[in-house]
């Protein structure tokens, strides 16, 4: 039928380039030229029989007469492949003799690089195989019913501050948390913390499958990072509707804000913002995140905080909710967006802590906002990875839209970023235990709170306001 076939060592035949999709494709061809037409998600659930042969084929939906009919017929073993048995009672209704199968234990033997199957003699060191080879082996091994796997990853700050080493032990722990092994083995010569019974192995991913394996899977799933171009946009696109399955808050207005760039964390979407109005008197909370006292330093004239003197149409401003200082709403919140409305005064609303809170009414819908940030860090332990997410009303083409625009972003945060915002719902025990307890000890928290800023403003030579205690 035009498709290069190959013998396996067991006498076996494969189809050169080992893709089942050539054989069927194949196969397609080949009915079609002879005009045979085929029944799709049509079940055989009968025979209709007239003396000793059959007179019709009865299928789920219709029934089929023909001159003569192949049956083919699977065993029990895997019904997921539509393998159901049935095969037998047909058999028998039509008069033959059906042995009742006996289960049995059968050794087989494997040899160091894989069991029988063709694809699998294959496995090896990943560093000893090509991008295509790695792939199609990827999809065997993360696809089949049998295996289970996890990828750990750490961040390059992370790399930075403990070592290679170490980062690796952590990675390896990080991937083997869900999956709850017998027994480990460990590629090198090191053990990592854990109660799992392991061995080290040195160079086991050239001498030991199962290593091999995992060799494949981390190497594929790294390179997929670093190449899936597009990569960012589905993070973006899976971050924005994120924030909107929360139960435990309610947003309005945020689908005003639809042109999404990603972010080293919300602080370069506070440098971007900043830039872009430096011409104006930086204003805030106190209470608010230290940065913004860094940039009035270097960036801006000094200005009042706002709770001591009243707004000016030449002010820009930054709030966050929830506010840094207490994890709920600034109360005085809606006031000031409010007199943002009428003053035209621009206004960047910083959610980083979003993802660890509860009960708050976001309400995005003031003309004055021009920017909204959105940051993992405070969500997942992930802060050195800098995942964050800024959204305006439209794409007006800054340095982070160019950026993004040319796929110069962090693509591993992105990868890292998507596969947690899969994983977790914005409302996960974790992170609102989280926020409860941050609740509790909110007057604590708030106390270093000033007493971190009173210290960040007297290494800026920033006057320290004696009322703020």
């Amino acid at each position: 039928m035009g498709v290069e076939t190959k013998n396996e060592d067991n006498k076996r035949v494969f189809p050169v380039s080992e893709k089942v999709e050539d054989v069927l494709e194949a196969l397609e061809k080949y009915l079609g030229e002879n005009k045979v037409s085929i029944a799709f998600n049509s079940e055989v659930v009968g025979v209709k029989k007239s003396g000793k042969k059959i007179a019709k084929l009865i299928l789920s939906d219709k029934e089929i007469v023909a001159k003569n009919y192949i049956f083919c017929a699977g065993g029990k073993s895997s019904p997921t492949t539509g393998s159901t048995g049935f095969g037998y009672k047909l058999a028998e209704e039509l008069g033959h003799t059906i042995i009742k199968p006996i289960p049995a234990l059968v050794p087989i033997k494997l040899s160091a690089q894989g069991g029988p199957a063709s694809g699998w003699k294959k496995i090896n060191d990943s560093k000893k195989l090509s991008e295509k080879q790695r792939d199609y082996l990827y999809k065997i091994l993360t696809k089949h019913k049998c295996i289970k796997w996890g990828v750990g990853i750490v961040s390059e700050k992370v790399i930075d501050k403990i070592n290679i080493l170490e980062a690796t032990k952590l990675a390896m722990q990080k991937a083997i948390k869900n999956l709850k092994p017998d027994f480990l083995l460990l590629d090198g010569n090191f053990k990592i913390k854990s109660l799992v019974p392991q061995k080290s192995i040195i160079k086991g991913d050239q001498k030991v499958i199962s290593i091999s394996a995992a060799s494949i899977i981390a190497k594929v799933t790294r390179d997929g990072c670093l190449n899936d171009t597009t990569i960012h946009t589905k993070f973006l696109d899976r971050f924005y509707n994120w924030i909107l399955e929360t139960k435990n808050n309610t947003i309005t207005g945020l689908e005003n804000f639809t042109a999404k760039v990603i972010t080293n964390g919300s602080t370069e979407a506070f440098d971007k913002f900043y830039l872009k109005n430096k011409n104006r008197r930086l204003r805030y909370f106190k209470g608010e995140y230290m940065y913004h006292a860094a940039a009035i330093k270097s960036y801006f004239e000094p200005a009042p905080y706002i709770d001591d003197e009243p707004l000016e149409s030449n002010d820009v401003i930054v709030i966050s909710l929830p506010f840094a200082d207490t994890g709920g709403e600034h109360p005085r919140m809606n006031e000031i967006l409010a007199t943002c409305d009428t003053l035209g005064v621009p206004v960047l609303i910083d959610c980083c802590y979003y993802g660890a809170c509860a009960d708050l009414t976001m309400n995005f819908n003031y003309t004055c906002i021009t920017d909204i940030t959105f940051s993992l860090a405070k969500s997942f332990p992930v802060g050195f990875m800098r995942i964050g997410m800024r959204l305006t009303r439209e794409d007006n083409n800054d340095p982070l839209f160019v950026y993004n625009k040319n796929n110069y972003v962090n693509r591993i945060a992105a990868a890292v970023g998507l596969e947690l915002l899969n994983k977790y719902s914005p409302d996960y025990k974790e992170a609102e235990a989280a926020y409860r307890a941050s609740r509790d000890k909110q007057a604590i928290k708030a106390k270093a709170s000033r007493d971190e800023r009173r210290a960040l403003q007297t290494q800026l030579g920033i006057e320290v306001d004696p009322l703020d205690k």
